[in-house]
């Protein structure tokens, strides 16, 4: 299957694509590495061109300028962050890997990572988008859910307790920190 039939298979048959899919993780390794660069990419031109606008917008109102990074600054961390994105891929997806299988989850690890890095796709081709890339990021959990189902032989009720139960006790936790933190930062200023 070439890339834009394995694009459009993710986006649109998602669980079609997942009961099939390739357990080689060199191959989503390279998916990943391509379709990364490119919302890596693309995020940086994003944010320019949104520096560029906020910058106007302040001048305008008389509202001084923060000073900006150098250009080598900035690619130099995009360079780092690409990578270290990269490898941390396999660490990310042993983690849901191992999490998974304790839940009597019944795929490899390769089939895991696999499933992990093609649920991202609709982040990766579109997150870089402002507004957009919250709809995209709601779209991969909704893939990895089912890439979850189908990959570890479980039902979606299953798969979708397992992703959002942890999802939900950790937003509340950063909730509940951020409340405190503006509680003790309120109580100082007092």
């Amino acid at each position: 299957m070439n890339l834009k039939d394995k694009v459009v298979m993710i986006l649109t048959r998602p669980v079609d694509f997942f009961k099939r899919a390739e357990k080689d993780v060199g191959q989503a390794f390279g998916y990943l590495a391509l379709f990364y660069l490119i919302f890596v990419i693309l995020t940086l031109v994003v944010s320019f061109y949104t520096e560029a606008v906020s910058v106007v917008v302040l001048k305008q109102f008389n509202i001084p300028v923060p000073e900006q990074p150098e250009m080598s600054f900035r690619i130099i961390s995009t360079v780092f962050a690409y990578v270290m994105a990269l490898l941390f891929s396999f660490i990310i997806s042993a983690i849901l890997h191992v999490y998974l299988v304790i839940f009597a989850g019944k795929a490899s690890y390769s089939q895991t990572y696999s499933m992990m890095v093609h649920a991202g796709t609709p982040t990766m081709l579109f997150g870089w988008l402002p507004i957009v890339s919250f709809f995209a990021g709601v779209w991969s959990l909704v893939l990895l859910i089912l890439g979850i189902s189908e990959v570890h032989k479980m039902s979606r009720m299953r798969a979708t307790l397992l992703i959002l139960v942890p999802l939900v006790v950790f937003v509340l936790v950063g909730v509940l920190i951020a409340m405190i933190a503006a509680f003790l930062v309120l109580q100082a200023l007092n």
